[in-house]
């Protein structure tokens, strides 16, 4: 075994679910600031809310949006969970295996690096300092484009394989208009 990485589901499930209580406390304690300037009780906010119009729409959406959230992140670690399982990324006898816990989850995928023309990355600015990263697996048969695999680290597992086989990378930036740099 020359490569892997394991991340336990489990643990990732209950990250989920502290992210998920965080976006349902969140609205409460931003209802809580707007009153303490006030000098109001929760329950003297959630009153003149409801008195005036345009700000019961605009608590009403930001509650929705929290909750749809909390809703996401809970249903996910619930799967992740329930999977109890790994998140496995392993190089073994020139065959990368990316396992996931569940199908539920993701699919397995398994190729052999023997099969690998050129890996892609593919990196496109998103504005407000953050990007999409976009990994593209160019095989002899078939083309395999990722951008994550559970929470594992690709970049790690590309850099095994571009350092210890005969594969080139070709690394493409573009900018947040569409243009390659």
């Amino acid at each position: 075994m020359l490569y892997e990485e394991k991340i336990d589901s489990k643990g990732v499930g209950y990250g989920l679910i502290v992210i998920g209580a965080l976006c349902t406390l969140l609205p409460f304690g931003w209802l809580s600031y707007v009153g303490s300037k006030d000098d109001l009780s929760f329950y003297g906010v959630v009153e003149r809310t409801i008195d005036n119009f345009p700000a019961s729409i605009l608590v009403t959406l930001v509650f929705s949006l929290f909750f749809l959230f909390a809703g996401y992140f809970f249903t996910q670690a619930y799967r992740e969970i329930k999977a109890n399982g790994d998140w496995i990324a392993r190089v073994f006898n020139n065959e990368v295996l990316l396992l996931s816990p569940s199908e539920k989850l993701e699919k397995d995928i398994v190729f052999s690096i023997d099969d690998i023309n050129i890996i892609e990355k593919i990196i496109k600015d998103t504005g407000d300092n953050d990007e999409s990263i976009t990994w593209t697996f160019f095989l002899k048969r078939r083309n395999i484009a990722i951008k994550y695999f559970g929470t594992l680290d690709i970049d790690a597992l590309v850099n095994f394989i571009t350092k210890n086989y005969d594969v080139k990378l070709e690394v493409r930036n573009f900018d947040v208009r569409g243009n390659e740099i």
